[in-house]
């Protein structure tokens, strides 16, 4: 189905219709098993989601970002994706802070961040809203700032800045550690001489430094030797 035509005004029903009449049982319980959330979930796949996005991007999606999105899992995630896809920077950096508050959970989170190619061109813009986000403490917004930097930040230009920032970090919240975990061992890929020092000082707390150790073992970019080395931490 076309929304490029769509009076967001009104159309919000008819996406919801289109959306129910496109239903996978099975897929939806196989979504709420990964993840859980206080939002319904209808139970439509990611590439259709994206497919539909795009065609909103193509219309007045400018006016469908205005309309209430935060009950229902698939229209958050077809949001960012719509969000995703703007070019200007002054108008992604506006959607992106009006969105931020209702990303609350894992999928939306990681889906939006990688969807957001527009970052690599304000880099230093979300380097400070990733240090904002941080100094927040709050759960998906620790986790933004972490997918954020793994997928845009951990270069030459950036590795320093980055294992600063997260220096020390410490949380309760499952979701901002797994997260962390992630990007610790990105930085062990491609840095793996500073992700050393930096795993030595052992300034994270044992739930970090265990899902840390798990993901890089799992990684078949990492050496044998190096995976080795890990049974020198903690």
């Amino acid at each position: 189905m076309d929304f490029k035509n769509t009076n967001w005004k009104e159309g919000k029903l008819s996406l919801l219709n289109y959306l129910k009449s496109i239903e996978d049982i099975k897929y939806r319980e196989f979504t709420r098993k990964l993840t859980p959330g206080e939002f319904d979930i209808i139970g439509v796949r990611i590439p259709t989601l994206r497919k539909i996005a795009k065609s909103i991007s193509n219309g007045d999606y400018r006016t469908f970002l205005k309309t209430d999105h935060r009950d229902i899992y698939e229209l958050k995630m077809i949001r960012g994706f719509v969000i995703g896809n703007i070019k200007d920077i002054e108008e992604y950096r506006e959607a992106f802070r009006a969105f931020v508050p209702l990303v609350d959970n894992w999928s939306v989170c990681d889906t939006f961040i990688a969807g957001s190619k527009i970052i690599i061109k304000d880099r230093p813009y979300f380097f400070a809203i990733c240090q904002t986000l941080l100094s927040d403490r709050d759960e998906f917004k620790n986790r933004i700032s972490f997918v954020i930097l793994l997928t845009y930040f951990v270069n030459e230009e950036y590795i320093e800045k980055v294992l600063e920032l997260i220096k020390g970090y410490r949380s309760e919240c499952y979701y901002a550690n797994m997260a962390l975990a992630w990007l610790l061992s990105v930085i062990y890929v491609k840095f793996p001489t500073k992700a050393k020092t930096v795993l030595k000082e052992n300034s994270f707390d044992e739930k970090v430094m265990n899902y840390t150790i798990r993901k890089i073992k799992d990684s078949y970019r990492v050496s044998r030797e190096d995976k080795e080395w890990l049974k020198n931490v903690n």
